[in-house]
């Protein structure tokens, strides 16, 4: 009877469950949960923001597994407000060991984000793969060995380089 699904104990289940309950809220997607039009359960705050994005920048410096990072989304078409989450994209280096590795480290993101109630996006994706959705956008590197993004990517500039201040959301607030 459907192929053994009620056979399980229901340990089984309520196990099933809990996991996927756990890995859900600390994959960082609670805080991105819309509540209403342009609203979410927290407010982003700039200096938040900025210091996660220059943590993010630190600790992915700190592997040689992830070998690129760019962000794009609301952030780099000059549309971030408070209700934005985050979206992140990670390069890994090809191998199932590296993959393991890489899939740990995108909880470990996950998990720092919802402990420092910033909503990301966070997805593995090759660069040749990427399409640009917004016009005008100007994605931000983090990371990008061999120039694996820029290559792709041409009008991206490093996240040191952008004017976060210029920005109506992050002006006079970081």
């Amino acid at each position: 009877m459907f192929f053994g699904l009620f056979e399980l104990p229901f340990s089984w289940l309520f196990a099933f469950l809990f996991a996927h309950t756990v890995m859900w809220t600390f994959n960082g997607h609670f805080w991105a949960l819309h509540i209403g039009k342009r609203k979410r359960l927290v407010k982003n705050n700039p200096r938040k923001v900025v210091n996660y994005l220059s943590g993010l920048s630190s600790r992915l410096k700190g592997t040689d597994v992830i070998n690129g990072c760019i962000l794009f989304g609301s952030l780099t078409y000059g549309q971030f407000h408070e209700f934005s989450d985050l979206d992140i994209v990670l390069t890994k280096k090809n191998g199932l060991f590296n993959s393991i590795l890489a899939y740990c480290i995108g909880v470990k993101e996950r998990a720092l984000a919802f402990v420092c109630k910033i909503p990301i996006e966070l997805s593995f994706l090759d660069p040749k793969d990427f399409v640009m959705l917004n016009e005008g956008e100007i994605p931000l590197l983090i990371k990008d060995e061999n120039d694996q993004w820029r290559k792709i990517v041409k009008n991206a500039i490093w996240l040191n380089e952008y004017p976060f201040e210029k920005m109506i959301f992050f002006k006079d607030k970081i």
